[in-house]
C-alpha cells in the first residue's frame, strides 16, 4: 500500500465502523418503534400528525442503518478482492 492509499484508508471508517454505526442506528429505530407502540396502545386520542413524524423518524433512522450495511458489505468486498489480487 502506498502512502496515499493509506491516508484514504485511515480517514474513512472501518467495515467494524460501519457495522457498529448501523447496529447503533437500528437500536435507535427499534427503541423508538417499542416507545411508540406501548404510546399507541395506551392512547386514548392519537395525534395522527405527531405518529405520522415518528414513524418518518423510525425510517429515517432505519434507512441510515441499511446505508451503513450496504457500505460495510461494499468495503467488505474490495478489501477480499484487493486482498485476492495481492495474493
Amino acid at each position: 500500500m502506498n502512502e496515499r492509499n493509506e491516508r484514504a484508508d485511515s480517514s474513512e471508517p472501518s467495515v467494524n465502523d460501519l457495522l457498529n454505526q448501523a447496529i447503533a442506528w437500528l437500536q435507535y429505530s427499534r427503541g423508538v418503534t417499542a416507545m411508540l407502540a406501548d404510546l399507541v396502545h395506551e392512547a386514548e386520542g392519537l395525534d395522527s400528525k405527531q405518529l405520522g413524524l415518528s414513524l418518518e423518524a423510525i425510517a429515517a433512522m432505519t434507512q441510515a442503518g441499511v446505508e451503513q450495511v450496504g457500505q460495510a458489505h461494499a468495503k467488505w468486498t474490495w478489501e477480499q478482492r484487493q486482498a485476492a489480487a495481492l495474493a
